[in-house]
């Protein structure tokens, strides 16, 4: 348990008005001319062309050129009306106070997020930019992807929002719990490899429990990675897809994007501390978050490994080369040494 209390963030915690991502679903099928008749109707906007289907993990999402210029829509698969009223609500706020978060286009009845074969729908301006994980990562860069996760961070701390701040989704960090008990479940299907850095990993994040209980807490991004970042000129453009967002620990999104920091220029350990710096210019991070950093990142890793197993896939020899990485005492003092003294002097 991750308090004395059952909450949402307990594997046992399941109410009615939670989503659980992990149970199953019968979806309706959504069409580009499905995505053509609600424009029209629920918001008076008139397609230029045929919607263009763009490839997601679960929704069904669409680019669609109109009369007031390019739209990104989504029909959500799996997460509830309340979850995505929650999602519009979190990147109106954003939006209104600067950050680069595509904004949300409302309904000819006012409403952000409306119906579209059952399922929540919501339609938001195409944002120009190329995916930052097309792009080389720089130390400029990754300092302002740190800078703009506090600044989001800043924004949303305190503030009242609309829909369900939680749901049941192993991709989160705070959920570790969920997490190990699916693994549990299929363990039968994980090589040895596998099942040797989950089982370390596991003994590792118990050990942390004590001070995973009192973690500072706020709305997070939850998926904040390269692929949800789009930059132009060498600068951010535009943070996306705010489907994973979710009260919880506020380090953990900085575990998560330094997860997907896979690049061969820059040694993980000086994005982390390129990362830090900018997060820092906006917001403090004490030096026990820093601290856990390597175990948020550990968990997000072994989060990839864990579903993509138990949905059929592959399992990522990087993903279990990283877990095992920060699970080396070694290596794990030499990063709590840099992060602590937020040196850049030195690298793994």
């Amino acid at each position: 348990m991750l308090s004395n209390n059952t909450g949402p963030h307990s594997s046992s915690f399941h109410e009615a008005h939670l989503t659980d991502l992990h149970a199953p679903r019968n979806v309706p099928a959504v069409s580009p001319a499905d995505v053509t008749g609600v424009l029209t109707t629920t918001y008076g906007i008139h397609p230029k062309e045929h919607p263009k289907r763009i490839e997601s993990y679960w929704d069904f999402n669409f680019k669609v050129a109109t009369t007031i210029g390019p739209l990104f829509c989504k029909a959500y698969t799996h997460d509830r009306f309340e979850d995505a009223r929650f999602h519009a609500d979190i990147m109106g706020k954003l939006t209104s106070e600067g950050i680069l978060v595509p904004a949300v286009i409302s309904s000819l009845g006012g409403k952000a997020v409306n119906e579209l074969n059952g399922l929540p729908f919501i339609v938001q301006r195409f944002l120009p930019g190329e995916s930052l994980s097309n792009v080389a990562l720089t130390p400029p860069i990754l300092a302002e992807l740190g800078r703009t996760l506090a600044q989001i961070h800043n924004t949303l701390e305190g503030r009242i929002i609309s829909g369900n701040k939680f749901k049941i989704s192993s991709w989160d960090p705070r959920q570790h719990q969920l997490l190990f008990s699916r693994y549990d479940t299929a363990v039968a299907n994980f090589s040895p490899r596998a099942q040797r850095a989950i089982d370390s990993l596991r003994v590792q994040t118990d050990e942390y429990l004590p001070l995973l209980r009192d973690f500072p807490v706020g709305i997070t991004h939850g998926d904040y990675h390269p692929g949800n970042i789009l930059v132009a000129h060498q600068r951010i453009a535009a943070v996306l897809d705010f489907n994973e967002a979710i009260e919880s620990w506020l380090v953990g999104d900085i575990g998560i994007a330094l997860s997907y920091m896979n690049n061969e220029q820059i040694p993980l350990i000086a994005c982390a501390q390129h990362l830090i710096a900018g997060y820092r210019t906006e917001r403090p991070l004490t030096l026990i978050e820093r601290a856990v950093l390597p175990l948020m990142i550990q968990l997000r890793a072994a989060t990839r490994v864990i579903e993509t197993t138990i949905e059929g896939g592959r399992e990522s020899g990087h993903d279990i080369r990283l877990i095992n990485h920060l699970n080396d005492p070694k290596i794990l003092k030499c990063w709590l040494q840099e992060l602590q003294e937020g040196s850049t002097r030195r690298t793994l």
